[in-house]
C-alpha cells in the first residue's frame, strides 16, 4: 500500500504545481492594476483642471481665431476621452497622444493671444 500512496502523492503534486504556478501571475496583475489605477486617476485629476480651463478659455475666444480653436479643441476633447478609457496596455500611447493635442491647443491659443489668461 505504501508505494501506491505515494504514487498517488507524486500524481496529485505533479498536477497541483502547474495550477498554482498559473494562479501566480494574477495576483501580480492584479496589484498591477491597482497601481496603474492609482496612477491614471492621480494623472486625471491634473488633466480635469486643464480641460476645464481650456473650456472656459473656449468661450471667450474671439471669432477670429475660433475656427482654429474648435478644430485644436475637439482633437483635444476626442483624446481626452480616449485617455478616461485608457487601459495599462494602452495608458503611454493615449497620454503621449492627448499630450500632444493639448500642446497643439495650447500653441494655438498663443498664436491668437499673446499674453496667457
Amino acid at each position: 500500500m505504501r508505494p501506491m500512496g505515494y504514487i498517488l502523492v507524486l500524481i496529485i503534486a505533479a498536477f497541483a504545481a502547474p495550477v498554482f504556478a498559473a494562479t501566480a501571475p494574477q495576483t501580480f496583475q492584479i496589484a498591477d492594476a491597482g497601481t496603474f489605477a492609482n496612477k491614471k486617476a492621480e494623472y486625471e485629476v491634473g488633466a480635469r483642471r486643464e480641460m476645464d480651463l481650456w473650456q472656459r478659455r473656449m468661450s471667450e475666444a474671439d471669432a477670429h481665431a475660433q475656427k482654429d480653436l474648435d478644430h485644436a479643441w475637439v482633437a483635444t476633447k476626442e483624446q481626452w476621452a480616449l485617455l478616461q478609457q485608457a487601459t495599462a496596455d494602452s495608458w503611454d500611447r493615449s497620454r503621449a497622444a492627448f499630450e500632444r493635442a493639448s500642446e497643439h491647443l495650447k500653441g494655438t491659443w498663443e498664436k491668437y493671444h499673446s499674453t496667457s489668461r
